[in-house]
């Protein structure tokens, strides 16, 4: 389209525009896919959906450490919860979706955020 094309020509003269403007531009040059994974991830309500699930995450350790203290058994599979290591699992799941989604939209960008790198390691270990 002639808007992106107009955004290719800025980006590659580099103009004098403000990073932020550069940054807008250079995404005009993205795929759709890369496009509409990027506004997803960034949305209020998709936002707002993973914090339900950390939220939900945090409840279930505290249901999952308390029956562990209340287990008086010496056999080690015996207490284990089985409707809480498959949300466990489920959840873990989800949050190596949104990681992957989240590297397709950003690519090296998702290693300078902090919260990322975070997010890295958690998944990694739940790996």
């Amino acid at each position: 389209s002639a808007r992106a094309e107009r955004a290719k020509e800025h980006y590659e003269a580099g103009d004098g525009l403000p990073s932020r403007a550069r940054m807008i531009d250079e995404k005009l040059l993205w795929n759709p896919c890369r496009r509409l994974t990027e506004q997803m991830i960034n949305s209020m309500p998709f936002k707002a959906f993973m914090g339900v699930l950390v939220a939900f995450n945090c409840v279930l350790l505290v249901l999952e450490a308390d029956a562990g203290a209340q287990c008086n058994s010496a056999a080690e599979g015996e207490c284990e919860n089985e409707t809480i290591a498959i949300l466990n699992a489920a959840l873990l799941v989800v949050y190596t979706v949104e990681l992957a989604l989240r590297g397709f939209a950003e690519r090296i960008k998702l290693f300078y955020s902090v919260w990322n790198w975070l997010d890295i390691i958690i998944v990694a270990f739940g790996l």
